[in-house]
């Protein structure tokens, strides 16, 4: 499982990680030894017939059918509405009583030319009025890390935080 560091936002605890399909990966979400998270951000969730598995009933989902993307939300005082749903992007709009925040989960598979990826998700954002964006996801590419030289694999996988 690639589990980012946690991240705050807006006064909600994220977590922003690719479960790669894995059943193990996937039921250790509830239980991260970090704290609990008000919203998750995942990428290739474990699913059982098109649906995600292990997850509590009670969270709210929203899930790309084929699953490159979902978002989660664990906690029961935010407002969730599905924004925006396509092939490896999700997009929904959280809310309490003080504030409003588009989430963006996307996933861009290494065979994806990422030109057009960076084209779409900027269509998608363009869609959206918002005030607040936090975009979080896998988008396997390279990092260049003041160097210029990648510091990852060829297919992008394990891209080095700069």
């Amino acid at each position: 499982m690639n589990i980012k560091p946690p991240t705050a936002y807006m006064g909600w605890r994220c977590l922003p990680a690719n479960m790669a399909h894995s059943k193990a990966a996937t039921l250790e979400l509830p239980t991260i030894e970090s704290g609990k998270f008000d919203i998750y951000l995942i990428q290739e969730p474990y699913l059982i017939n098109g649906q995600v598995a292990g997850l509590p009933l009670g969270w709210r989902t929203v899930l790309e059918e084929n699953g490159s993307a979902l978002i989660a939300v664990s906690n029961p005082q935010l407002v969730l509405l599905t924004r925006w749903i396509s092939r490896y992007i999700v997009a929904v709009e959280v809310s309490d009583v003080e504030q409003s925040v588009i989430v963006v989960s996307v996933y861009f598979p290494p065979s994806r030319p990422k030109d057009r990826a960076v084209r779409e998700l900027d269509m998608v954002l363009d869609q959206i009025p918002c005030t607040h964006i936090l975009v979080g996801g896998d988008v396997n590419t390279r990092a260049l890390c003041g160097t210029g030289h990648p510091m990852s694999s060829e297919s992008g996988r394990g891209a080095a935080a700069c």
